[in-house]
């Protein structure tokens, strides 16, 4: 009985995520659509700084929660602030990330580039899993643990 009481704690709670919405006080610049996607809601904490850049990317980045317009699915959008596309060749790149299809990897559903953030940003869309970590997060948490495994 312990397991069933588990298990629906667990469901209950990724519900509970894929239903929250962003404050419109605290993210009064948020945009009510981007492309294809509406109820964008945040999913890390604000940054220290406006100028603080992802030190996965080395480029500013936010990831939100969203709806598909179409399919109703929630998606996970990756946005690179202030990112203009300069050269379309990367997008072939674009095409064959996208092919890529493995069990430990979160498949990219979409890469567009948009306006609505206010900047030109690129927004890459994967699938959304509620309550879920990324490795990095997981195991590189901390500024010093990534240098104990490069050693």
């Amino acid at each position: 009985m312990l397991f069933y009481s588990d298990l629906k704690m667990e469901l209950l709670t990724r519900q509970m995520i894929c239903h929250a919405a962003a404050d419109p006080e605290a993210f009064p610049d948020l945009p009510s659509e981007v492309d294809n996607f509406t109820g964008l809601c945040p999913l890390e904490p604000p940054l220290n700084s406006p100028l603080h850049k992802s030190s996965t990317f080395g480029y500013v980045t936010t990831v939100y929660k969203a709806v598909n317009i179409k399919t109703g699915q929630h998606m996970c959008l990756r946005r690179i602030h202030g990112y203009r596309l300069v050269n379309t060749k990367c997008m072939a790149l674009v095409d064959q990330w996208k092919k890529m299809s493995h069990s430990n990897l979160v498949t990219l559903r979409q890469v567009f580039t948009s306006k609505s953030f206010g900047d030109h940003s690129m927004v890459f869309v994967y699938d959304f899993f509620p309550g879920s970590e990324t490795l990095y997060s997981r195991h590189f948490n901390s500024p010093g643990q990534l240098g104990k495994y490069l050693t």
